[in-house]
C-alpha cells in the first residue's frame, strides 16, 4: 500500500470534525435563534486547535457549506435565514429559520470525541506537561508538573496555581474536555497561561512538547 498524503489525512480529519459537530450539536426546529456566528463560536470552542493551525483546509465557509448540506439532507429544503426589515446585521448574525443548537445537557459527545482523537493523531498534537484537577469551586488547578516537560523547563508554573485563561480565553466556562483541548498544540508552538498564585496574577508562556492531561477527564 502506498503512503497516504498528509494533506489528505488532514482533510479527512477536518471533515470528520465538521461532520461529528453538525450531527451532534444541530437540531431542526425551534424558534430560529441560532446564527452562523453562534455555530462558529461553539465549533471553535470544541475544536480550538483548528483556529491556530496554519492550514487552508478548514475555513468558516467550509463549515457553512457543511451546515447547509446537513440541513438539506435532514429536511429536503434549502436552509434560510430570518430576515427582518429593521435588521441591518451581517448575514452571519441573522438567525436561521428552523435550526438550533442543542443544549450541552442533552448531547452525546461520543462522535465529537472520536473526531478529536483522530485530529490529535493527525496533527501530532502535544501538551505542556501539567496535570490539572478541578476544585469543588469549579476552578482548574495545577496538581503536578511532569518532569522534563515544557512547563517544568519553563519554570513559571507551580503546583497549586489556578489556571484562569488559556491564550486569553477564560476557562471558567470550559468543560474538562475543552480545557484539555485548549492546551494542546503542534511541537514548537506556544501557549500563554494566565495563572492565579496567592493574591496576584501572572502570565507564563510554555513551549509545547510534553504530554498534557486533565485529571478529571483524560482523552486520547
Amino acid at each position: 500500500a502506498g503512503v497516504k498524503d498528509p494533506q489528505d489525512e488532514l482533510r479527512e480529519a477536518f471533515q470528520l470534525c465538521m461532520d461529528s459537530f453538525v450531527n451532534t450539536m444541530l437540531v431542526v426546529g425551534g424558534e430560529g435563534e441560532t446564527t452562523f456566528r453562534d455555530i462558529c463560536v461553539l465549533f471553535k470552542r470544541h475544536y480550538p486547535i483548528l483556529s491556530t493551525v496554519n492550514n487552508t483546509l478548514f475555513t468558516e465557509a467550509g463549515l457553512g457549506r457543511r451546515v447547509a448540506e446537513w440541513y438539506d439532507k435532514k429536511t429536503g429544503q434549502k436552509i434560510t435565514r430570518i430576515e427582518k426589515a429593521s435588521n441591518n446585521l451581517p448575514r452571519s448574525q441573522q438567525p436561521f429559520a428552523g435550526l438550533n443548537l442543542r443544549s450541552m445537557d442533552e448531547v452525546d459527545l461520543t462522535l465529537m470525541n472520536e473526531a478529536k482523537v483522530k485530529l490529535r493523531r493527525t496533527l501530532k498534537l502535544e501538551g505542556v506537561g501539567v496535570m490539572v484537577k478541578r476544585s469543588r469551586a469549579g476552578e482548574f488547578a495545577v496538581a503536578a508538573i511532569i518532569p522534563g516537560s515544557p512547563a517544568a523547563l519553563e519554570g513559571s508554573v507551580e503546583p497549586g496555581d489556578v489556571i484562569l485563561a488559556v491564550d486569553d480565553l477564560p476557562v471558567s466556562s470550559m468543560t474538562p474536555s475543552m480545557m484539555a483541548d485548549a492546551v494542546l498544540g503542534v511541537r514548537g508552538s506556544m501557549v500563554a497561561l494566565t495563572l492565579r498564585r496567592a493574591a496576584r496574577e501572572g502570565e507564563a508562556a510554555g513551549y509545547w512538547g510534553g504530554a498534557a492531561s486533565v485529571v478529571e477527564k483524560k482523552e486520547g
